[in-house]
C-alpha cells in the first residue's frame, strides 16, 4: 500500500472516531448543520463560495425577494 493511501486510511479513522465519539447524535447533526451554513470554500484567490448561500439567494431572485 502506498504511503499516500496510507496516509488517507489514517485521516478516515480519525474523522469516524472524532465523530462517533460526540455525546448525542442531535449535537452531532446541529454542528453539521451549523458547518454548512458558515463554512465557505475558496474558489479562486480572494474568493469564496457557500453551497448555503447560493440556494438561498437562488430562492429569493426565483420568488423576486430582491427586486
Amino acid at each position: 500500500m502506498s504511503n499516500l493511501l496510507a496516509g488517507l486510511l489514517e485521516e478516515i479513522k480519525i474523522v469516524f472516531s472524532s465523530n462517533l465519539a460526540m455525546q448525542d447524535k442531535y449535537s452531532y447533526i446541529t454542528t453539521e448543520i451549523n458547518n454548512f451554513q458558515t463554512q465557505r470554500t475558496p474558489v479562486v484567490e480572494g474568493w469564496e463560495w457557500s453551497f448555503w448561500e447560493h440556494i438561498r439567494n437562488s430562492v429569493i431572485y426565483k420568488f423576486g425577494q430582491y427586486l
